[in-house]
């Protein structure tokens, strides 16, 4: 596999996840800042006991430059904590949420400046998404707040999880689709080139002369 196709596959996985997240928190608003402190919290500590593990079954030599007990205790200690401290998470989640999905309205500008570059005729279309993106991002972040806002901000929040998720695999499947062709036409008209100068080379050089043919 290229590593355009990682590229691609690794931007359809993660638009499908946000599509997954912004579904469970329309459908759930009101529990949704526990369910995701008990999620994060839990991977947390999923994370952590894996580090634990690997550094007990390292060799004793490599135990001693490596540190996935410190990460694995640490990574353990914060998801008890998230759990615990529930209203922390509950606070934090919209900013954080807000950020990815500021980070996915960037990611479509980056897209619209490939789209510019390889002379697609839409390439605005991925700059205005972009700025649907990072405004609701930004709205999220500074202007939905507080416990009585608590259900609105999490269905908000989904809306524009499911609406990162969509834009951003549809975004990646036509800017791949019309990144392939470029790359096609660029190749053909570099083999063309290749092939006109390689002709002229030997149209340039003169014809061999025989002993014979200098003795005529």
């Amino acid at each position: 596999m290229t590593m355009l196709k990682q590229i691609k596959w690794s931007a359809i996985l993660l638009g499908a996840a946000y599509i997954a997240a912004g579904v469970v928190l329309i459908l759930f608003p009101e529990a949704s800042a526990n369910l995701i402190a008990y999620v994060v919290g839990i991977g947390l500590c999923v994370f952590g006991i894996v580090q634990l593990t690997t550094y007990f079954l390292l060799n004793v030599r490599d135990s001693l430059f490596r540190n996935e007990f410190l990460v694995g205790v640490m990574l353990i200690t914060a998801g008890i904590l998230v759990i615990v401290k529930q209203s922390i998470i509950s606070s934090l989640v919209p900013v954080i949420l807000g950020l990815i999905i500021v980070t996915s309205g960037f990611a479509k500008f980056q897209n619209a400046v490939v789209a510019w570059r390889i002379g697609y005729r839409h390439a605005p279309v991925y700059a205005v998404l972009g700025i649907v993106s990072v405004a609701l991002g930004l709205v999220i972040m500074f202007l939905l707040s507080g416990k009585q806002m608590q259900t609105v901000l999490f269905t908000v929040i989904g809306a524009g999880l499911v609406y990162c998720g969509v834009s951003d695999i549809g975004a990646q499947l036509f800017l791949a689709a019309k990144f392939n062709a470029f790359m096609k036409a660029f190749e053909q008209a570099a083999k063309q080139q290749n092939a006109i100068e390689t002709q002229a080379v030997e149209v340039s050089q003169p014809e061999e002369v025989s002993e014979e043919e200098i003795k005529e």
